[in-house]
């Protein structure tokens, strides 16, 4: 069985305000969302395996906010591909994982987060900043997976 936990990054500064939009970082709606996000999110992070995170600033603080709780045995990576994020790099990203991993969270942002969390619920009209979207799989394999074989399970929001 695979698990799939998927964050869109917390409230980020308005654009515009720094140079580069990959600088932006998260405001203070967005600190007080990634407080209230830790004790939602707390109960699905048992024996994650593998965080994959943008690396861009307000996601990288997004994980940092919630990094505490993680398994000490968590591979962390931030990968530059997952910015500008879309549905079809996202399923890219997912079939490539390697099969030692059971239980992955993608870090990332919309409109792609939002576009490929609705490709495996299609009731999800809105993925808000720190939003969770917790998903299993009775596949026993990344390669092959499809939106098909994943059931949300929870959907998390502050």
């Amino acid at each position: 069985m695979k698990h799939l936990i998927l964050v869109r990054h917390a409230e980020a500064q308005r654009e515009g305000l720094v140079p580069a939009d990959r600088d932006r970082a998260l405001n203070m709606v967005g600190m007080q969302q990634v407080e209230r996000l830790r004790p939602l999110l707390q109960p699905h992070l048992l024996n994650l395996d593998l965080v994959l995170s943008s690396n861009v600033r307000r996601t990288r603080q997004t994980l940092q906010g919630i990094q505490p709780l993680l398994p000490a045995t968590v591979e962390i990576s931030f990968d530059d591909a997952l910015y500008p994020t879309t549905a079809p790099l996202l399923w890219r990203r997912i079939q490539q994982t390697l099969a030692k991993y059971h239980k992955i969270m993608i870090i990332a942002h919309n409109p792609g987060l939002g576009n490929f969390a609705n490709e495996i619920d299609s009731t999800l009209r809105d993925f808000p900043p720190a939003g969770a979207l917790i998903c299993a799989s009775k596949n026993t394999s990344w390669q092959n997976t499809t939106a098909l074989d994943w059931k949300p399970q929870s959907f998390l929001t502050v």
